[in-house]
């Protein structure tokens, strides 16, 4: 029996630790797995920068500076090999639908690390800030969702000489009191590479089952 197939290539970067991508302001780097298991937080379904694998998200908004969400990164390797460790993450935050702009801290196990603000209605590729101890946070943007609000992805930059080997990182953002709704999300998506095989509850003309096939590969592109 033949079958038709649509496949999905979905073809962005590698979160692994001998993997190699390019990101804003760093340049060249290998990548950790910036999200792999959830501590606490609200969780909401959202679509993000990859909808057919990352649909759920954790979420933190500028209300009244307690909403927290708190994740464990990949384990840091025992030779890191180098002055700094990265971390990726799948992340969005509200733009097009702000009322203005908004802050979040950014704490690593626990202790406070740095502010990051995102701009209401304004369009940026990227955007960058550092902490005091050599700690730096990009966001990479790839797209715009139906409210101009920004997906894209994280990269966390961290001194390899502060943190312990062996052990993951213990990630929280909590959104400001700014009285505000405005929103930070992490999507609670590990990057591991599958194939997905979904029949279409349909028949072609000739009788044929239709089947849908989503793979998911980090790396080179698809051919």
């Amino acid at each position: 029996m033949k079958f038709r197939f649509l496949v999905i290539c979905l073809v962005t970067l590698s979160f692994v630790s001998t993997a190699q991508v390019v990101v804003p302001l760093f340049g060249k780097i290998s990548c950790l797995k910036g999200y792999v298991q959830e501590i606490s937080g609200e969780n909401i379904n959202y679509n993000s920068a990859l909808p057919d694998v990352a649909k759920v998200a954790l979420l933190t908004r500028c209300t009244d500076g307690k909403k927290a969400i708190e994740w464990e990164t990949e384990v840091i390797p025992e030779n890191p090999g180098g002055k700094y460790i990265y971390f990726g993450w799948i992340a969005a935050h509200s733009k097009g639908t702000s009322s203005g702009d908004r802050n979040f801290d950014l704490y690593i196990n626990d202790c406070f690390s740095l502010t990051f603000k995102t701009l209401a209605q304004k369009n940026l590729p990227h955007w960058s800030f550092k902490g005091k101890n050599g700690e730096q946070l990009v966001f990479d943007w790839k797209m715009d969702d139906a409210c101009g609000d920004a997906h894209g992805y994280m990269y966390l930059r961290v001194p390899a000489a502060l943190y312990e080997k062996g052990k993951p990182l213990k990630l929280k953002v909590v959104g400001r009191q700014e009285n505000s709704a405005d929103w930070y999300m992490t999507f609670k998506y590990e990057f591991n590479e599958s194939v997905e095989i979904e029949p279409v509850p349909l028949l072609t003309q000739d009788k044929r089952q239709v089947l849908n096939v989503v793979a998911i590969h980090f790396g080179n592109r698809c051919r």
